[in-house]
């Protein structure tokens, strides 16, 4: 069963690192990815800041019971179905109870107070994601794999913390440690208004640091002879320090989206999955 194209779209939007990740992606796995990141894509979507609060809460507690399914071998969904269906080995559909704890966190409107409760959060809302990603890739065994999702998934939640600051302060939900904003002063509400304090950027700048040792990370819990295999979770990797190395030319300034030209993602990505 194949994916639509409507949910294809929405799982990896044009110019998008997922975008470019899946392009490089194992043949064989491609289509499994694009269905797992479409599931995420839904989940995303039951929180979003126009949905009504009861009307989230159903649509995450059927996540929960297709999740389930899915893990029995029996999905109901068009997306979950498509992924049972093509995946090219065996994987843990339960990680994706952590991505749904982390949409519950959002609704409930739950900010990180520390660096580890940052950890904690972004391992359900990446991490977890990030490693039933890599099973479906293969090419290592279980626990290698583990370590990779998880060490790539704290890494690109940190970047993505830093690119989204500011609608996360806007929807409520900010993904910077309160204590470390604390700690210099500023206010959670200070980081909906422009301009952005400037005792921030050391803030961000931390974070920034944090993320680049959590890809590094990630890539040395890769055994070699995984490289070609993990193809995509490594150019998510790249892709995402090149996001990171415009943000800190930029000194953290989020008040505009800033992103990389489509032609130098696609050039990192080719660069990225030719040096397997």
């Amino acid at each position: 069963m194949s994916l639509s194209t409507e949910y294809a779209a929405v799982a990896a939007p044009p110019a998008s690192p997922r975008a470019y990740a899946l392009l490089f992606a194992a043949p064989d796995a491609r289509e499994a990815l694009t269905a797992l990141y479409a599931v995420d894509a839904e989940i995303a979507q039951a929180t979003a800041r126009h949905v009504e609060h009861s009307v989230a809460h159903t649509k995450l507690t059927w996540w929960r019971g297709e999740v389930d399914r899915l893990q029995a071998a029996r999905p109901e969904h068009p997306i979950t179905r498509a992924l049972r269906e093509c995946a090219p080995r065996a994987a843990d559909y339960g990680l994706l109870h952590e991505r749904l704890a982390a949409a519950d966190l959002r609704l409930a409107g739950f900010a990180p107070g520390t660096p580890a409760e940052l950890d904690a959060l972004l391992y359900r809302s990446h991490g977890a994601l990030q490693q039933l990603a890599a099973q479906l890739q293969g090419g290592a065994e279980t626990p290698a794999l583990m370590g990779f999702g998880a060490h790539l998934g704290r890494g690109l939640g940190l970047v993505d913390a830093i690119a989204d600051l500011r609608q996360d302060a806007v929807d409520g939900v900010p993904r910077v440690p309160l204590d470390a904003l604390s700690a210099v002063g500023i206010e959670p509400e200070a980081l909906a208004r422009v301009p952005l304090p400037a005792a921030l950027a050391p803030v961000l700048g931390t974070l920034a640091a944090r993320a680049r040792q959590s890809l590094d990370d990630a890539l040395a819990a890769l055994p070699a002879t995984a490289r070609r295999a993990q193809t995509h979770g490594r150019i998510l990797a790249a892709l995402h320090r090149a996001l990171l190395d415009e943000l800190a030319r930029a000194h953290f300034d989020v008040t505009t989206r800033r992103t990389v030209h489509p032609l130098r993602q696609l050039w990192r990505a080719w660069r990225t999955a030719t040096r397997a």
